[in-house]
């Protein structure tokens, strides 16, 4: 597995619940994935506006990458296992709008495809 940083620093994610910002504070989330990111070099990644849910991670990834990790319709494309602190995405009712936290683990990989 790749372990990756996203350089973003310097901009600030505002929690939309209590308003502070959580970037200010330091909040991070653990990511684990088995994409090669340009750019991308530890797991522990800032909290920020570009990152603020899963679906925003997985399109700043994709950007980063140069390959769509969202299809058509607005899900994760078929062969990507994305699992929020050991939970398929599917299973959390927000899907791609789940507001990441401070100290979230979030695992993104390629599943292989096989056929005969």
């Amino acid at each position: 597995m790749e372990d990756v940083r996203l350089g973003l620093a310097n901009l600030s994610l505002q929690d939309s619940v209590s308003g502070e910002a959580a970037g200010a504070a330091g909040a991070t989330i653990h990511l684990k994935t088995s994409l090669l990111v340009p750019g991308l070099h530890s797991e522990q990644v800032p909290l920020t506006e570009a990152i603020g849910s899963v679906g925003a991670l997985l399109r700043e990834i994709g950007r980063r990458a140069e390959v769509g990790l969202i299809d058509a319709e607005g899900e994760p494309i078929d062969f990507l296992d994305v699992r929020l602190n050991d939970i398929k995405l599917a299973f959390h009712p927000a899907g791609l709008d789940t507001r990441l936290k401070d100290g979230d683990h979030v695992l993104i990989r390629l599943v292989p495809i096989g056929g005969g």
